[in-house]
Order: C-alpha cells, then structure tokens, then sequence
C-alpha cells in the first residue's frame, strides 16, 4: 500500500437520486482519483511524478507505515505544495 484513503463510513451515491453510507475500497479509490485529479488540475504531473506527490503530501495519522503507507491522503497539501 502506498497509501491511505478514508473508506469507511462514507458518504455515497446510489441508483435512484439518493445518498447511503457505505464502506470498502471502492470508497477510498474515489477520494484518491478525486484528489488526483484535482492535483492534476493545478500541477502539470507526468503519473510518476503524481504517484510521489501525492505521497509526498499525505499526513501521518500514527499509524504504522506498513499498515497506511506514507500516510492519509490530503488534497489541501496535495494542490497547494509544489511538487
């Protein structure tokens, strides 16, 4: 794992116009192509240098690395830290 997402407890979509709580890692795959692409709107990346961004911004939540990777994804620090 190279990092972490929020993915439990998750406020989503479902079929129908309505909102549920869900948990999994379809949930945190989202947060991170969504702070992915937000950082590719501000920063002009090649998917390398993005991959290490993106873990060069996280935030340790204490943790142990092997379980969260580098850390907590952060969108603020990832589209506001030049890369």
């Amino acid at each position: 794992m190279e990092l972490a997402a929020p993915g439990t407890n998750v406020l989503s979509t479902v079929p129908g116009s309505d909102y549920e709580v869900r948990s999994g890692t379809s949930m945190a795959a989202s947060v991170v192509s969504g702070v992915a692409g937000l950082t590719l709107s501000q920063w002009d990346l090649t998917n390398s240098e993005l991959r290490a961004h993106l873990k060069d911004t996280t935030v340790n939540v204490g943790i142990p690395e092997d379980e969260q990777g580098s850390g907590l994804v952060d969108a603020g620090n990832a589209v506001t830290t030049p890369p």
